[in-house]
């Protein structure tokens, strides 16, 4: 899903992340000057065609590191609160996963009603935090995953989105 990279010179919050640490994507910068434009297809909130060729899970978000990486897409550079207390830096590729993100929350926007749009935002913190922590099997992560097993149900159309220098 991605690629982090922490520790030593990431540590200092001035220092910029060195060009050669990227392995899945060029700089925004460095990115095609022109737009691609991809279309994805969602059923029951999984993304399973590109352009519309049908792909499982692991050919999509392959298929789509590659392309996203192509134009920029995915990098994030943030400060984490670790589970102990201490702050890390983390600097991370994820050209795929930002591609699913943003389309699936557009289709979201137009598919859920806003109550269930608005409770969603409430737990997600709480998600992350579980998941993060190493508590995936814990019972109230399977409480928290009755939600998006029933409001993905409805997540279902094409989108496109257009890729430019990140």
């Amino acid at each position: 899903l991605h690629i982090s990279f922490e520790a030593g010179i990431l540590e200092n919050p001035a220092t910029t992340p060195p060009v050669d640490m990227f392995e899945w994507s060029k700089s925004p910068k460095d990115a095609p000057d022109a737009a691609e434009t991809i279309e994805l297809e969602f059923k029951d909130g999984i993304a399973v065609k590109l352009n519309g060729e049908a792909l499982s899970p692991y050919k999509m978000l392959d298929r789509l590191n590659i392309i996203g990486g192509l134009h920029g897409v995915g990098r994030v550079d943030m400060v984490e609160s670790r589970y102990v207390g201490m702050k890390s830096r983390g600097v991370y590729e994820t050209p795929g996963g930002a591609i699913l993100i943003a389309a699936h929350r557009d289709l979201e926007g137009l598919t859920l009603e806003g109550s269930v749009m608005n409770h969603k935002e409430t737990l997600m913190p709480r998600f992350a935090s579980l998941a993060y922590n190493g508590y995936g099997y814990h019972s109230e992560m399977y409480c928290l995953l009755a939600l998006p097993k029933e409001s993905k149900k409805y997540c279902n159309g094409k989108g496109k989105l257009e890729l430019y220098k990140g």
